[in-house]
């Protein structure tokens, strides 16, 4: 399937992995389809691409890889909503803020984006009581993740 893309021009993407996103996202809410758009020359810096509106794409990062230590607690409610009945299936990402120098990149920890791989499902949740920020600097974690993944070629 190809999409019209913002940043990208025309892309071919896999209708199998678009997620369905309830309710959206926050400030965001009529985009309910939305895909992960990987890049090797962006890596580790993914991005969050909507369907439902081209000018919607958001640079995002896997927490736990830039974060292995991050950790939060769900309402039963969204991990019923999300079918996290199984474990292994759960991606949480961050979105970025990239401005010009880059290393004053941020991330938002306080509202992850969790998606259901499987069941190709997501929502972002703003955590009720967090000790995680809304601009948490990124810039070294996801320069250790480049130079691990350099080191592993």
């Amino acid at each position: 399937m190809s999409i019209e893309t913002v940043r990208f021009g025309q892309v071919e993407i896999d209708p199998a992995k678009v997620w369905e996103f309830a309710e959206g996202l926050p400030g965001l809410e009529d985009n309910h389809r939305l895909v992960l758009l990987e890049f090797e020359e962006s890596k580790p810096v993914a991005w969050l691409q909507s369907l439902d509106d081209v000018d919607v794409c958001l640079p995002v990062t896997d927490t736990f890889r830039a974060f292995p230590d991050y950790e939060f607690d769900v309402e039963e409610e969204v991990e019923l909503e999300l079918k996290l009945n199984v474990a292994g299936h759960l991606l949480v990402l961050s979105v970025l803020v990239i401005p010009e120098d880059l290393t004053q990149m941020t991330c938002n920890m306080a509202a992850p984006i969790l998606v259901n791989t499987v069941a190709k499902i997501g929502r972002q949740v703003i955590l009720p009581t967090s000790n995680y920020a809304v601009r948490h600097p990124v810039f070294e974690a996801l320069l250790a993740q480049t130079d691990e993944t350099e080191g592993a070629d």
